[in-house]
């Protein structure tokens, strides 16, 4: 937020910023996502924040919740790589276990 505070204006460094983000990175062997219903992630953000969002900013953030969870499939997919969906509402050492047999039989 402090970003796009201060250079949304800025072209050039939204650029770049946009090229980091982008960035291709090499030989990945595994992605893990953490899921959590939006509901959850909202309320642990708001008791962590301790703020309140605006039904815009729920709104917003919904949408690029999902469309960040379907990239992130869709990059998988494309790329042929082993995607491991664990819900983060799971015992934290349950999602490591899978996480780790996971990797063990890749």
């Amino acid at each position: 937020s402090y970003f796009l505070e201060k250079y949304y204006n800025d072209d050039k460094l939204v650029n770049c910023f946009k090229e980091l983000l982008l960035y291709d990175p090499k030989e990945i062997n595994m992605i893990v996502y953490v899921d959590v219903d939006f509901e959850t992630s909202l309320i642990r953000t708001e008791n962590r924040d301790k703020r309140k969002f605006t039904w815009e900013e729920k709104a917003t953030l919904k949408y690029f919740i999902n469309k960040l969870k379907e990239e992130v499939i869709n990059y998988s997919a494309n790329k042929n790589i082993p995607l491991l969906i664990i819900d983060g509402r799971d015992d934290i050492y349950e999602n490591a276990n899978k996480i780790f047999m996971k990797i063990k039989n890749i």
